[in-house]
């Protein structure tokens, strides 16, 4: 486990990409743009449009009733070194928020106040977090794009015990 800003004096993920885990902090979640509609045929995933009947994927030549929508979520995440911004998608997503992208975009479209309380809900929470740093071309800037690849809320007796062993036996060679 590094901290972030390891992971930064590390340039990682600018020459090859590089994967590492943090424990940090979730601060902020992008609201807008939190998920896409997607095809619904298994395994496309890909971004369908809307047309007066319906929701069409070019890739698969198929129109939909209604779309899948997939998370693709931009959130900030702090440990006690520094914050970083990272992207993550559905399935990240569905362990962050406890729900499918197609729920929260339910409650988005019906219920304004249970979909900012879902919202609420994860700032501040800590997870472990398993990231993938990669250099990212967009139009003619290069930048590192970092991306949650799995995430796990903290086991606060598990950390609590790992914490008291590395107490032991720093009593131990004292």
């Amino acid at each position: 486990t590094k901290t972030i800003a390891q992971v930064k004096e590390e340039n990682l993920g600018m020459d090859a990409p590089a994967y590492y885990s943090i424990k940090a902090t979730i601060v902020f979640v992008k609201q807008d743009n939190f998920c896409y509609p997607a095809c619904s045929k298994e395994g496309c995933n890909k971004k369908v449009v809307e047309t007066g009947d319906g929701w069409y994927c070019e890739k698969c030549s198929v129109s939909h009733e209604r779309p899948d929508y997939r998370y693709i979520v931009s959130l900030n995440v702090a440990d006690h070194t520094s914050h970083q911004w990272l992207n993550c998608f559905n399935e990240t997503g569905e362990a962050i928020f406890g729900m499918s992208a197609n729920q929260l975009m339910e409650l988005k479209d019906n219920d304004d106040a249970k979909f900012m309380a879902a919202f609420e809900a994860v700032n501040c929470k800590k997870l472990n977090f398993r990231c993938r740093a990669k250099m990212d071309n967009f139009g003619d800037t290069q930048r590192v794009r970092y991306q949650i690849m799995s995430a796990a809320f903290l086991d606060f007796k598990f950390e609590g015990n790992k914490l008291a062993e590395l107490i032991k036996q720093y009593d131990m060679n004292a």
